[in-house]
This record gives C-alpha cells, sequence and structure tokens, in this order.
C-alpha cells in the first residue's frame, strides 16, 4: 500500500522521507515562505540519534515527523512531482497524519 499508519514509521526512516522530499522541493514555492519561519525544507537536518529515550517522547517525535512528511508531500512538491512519486512509489510508503492528540503535561 501506498500510505501506512504513522504508527507504523520508526524516526530514521521519517528523517531519510523528510530529507528525500526536501531534496524534490520546488524551489518556486519554498520561495514563498520566509526564511527561518520554521515551515522550509531548509531547516530539514535531524537524526535518528535525536530519539528520545522515553517511549511517549518518542512516539510525540515520531507523530511530529510524519505531519513534516505530509506537510513536505502536500506544499513543497510541485504537482507533477508529487504524481511521479506517487505513480512510481518512490520506493517507500508515506506515512498517513497520526490521529493521536498529544496531551501537554506540567510538572
Amino acid at each position: 500500500e501506498r500510505f501506512e499508519q504513522c504508527d507504523a514509521f520508526d524516526a530514521e526512516t521519517l528523517w531519510s522521507l523528510r530529507r528525500r522530499l526536501a531534496e524534490l522541493a520546488d524551489p518556486e514555492l519554498i520561495a514563498i515562505y520566509p526564511h527561518g519561519d520554521g515551515r522550509s525544507p531548509r531547516r530539514v537536518n535531524g537524526t535518528a540519534a535525536q530519539r528520545p529515550a522515553d517511549a511517549t517522547l518518542h512516539a510525540v517525535q515520531r507523530d511530529g515527523l510524519c505531519h513534516e512528511v505530509v506537510l513536505a508531500l502536500v506544499h513543497h512538491l510541485a504537482e507533477e512531482t508529487r504524481a511521479s512519486l506517487l505513480a512510481s512509489g518512490g520506493g517507500s510508503a508515506l506515512p498517513l497524519l497520526p490521529t493521536r492528540h498529544h496531551e501537554e503535561h506540567h510538572e
């Protein structure tokens, strides 16, 4: 299947997908975003080494990365590039948006 639940992915795979989509990003679409606002693929520099030890934090990180991959797929790729990627399979499944809502906890 082309898309899988976010829970099926680990952070390393999602970072790899995120970097790949950043490489495919359309410069004209990226130019829309002000530099340094956090939405541009220019900030893609994470690694799996940043995986939190806590399982809850890992789930939060994974779900955030799923959001970033979906955002990049929808908003950073030219329509032709996105269609080609989806038609060819691109070699790996893509995540769906996570369905879980993470509560903010303060101590």
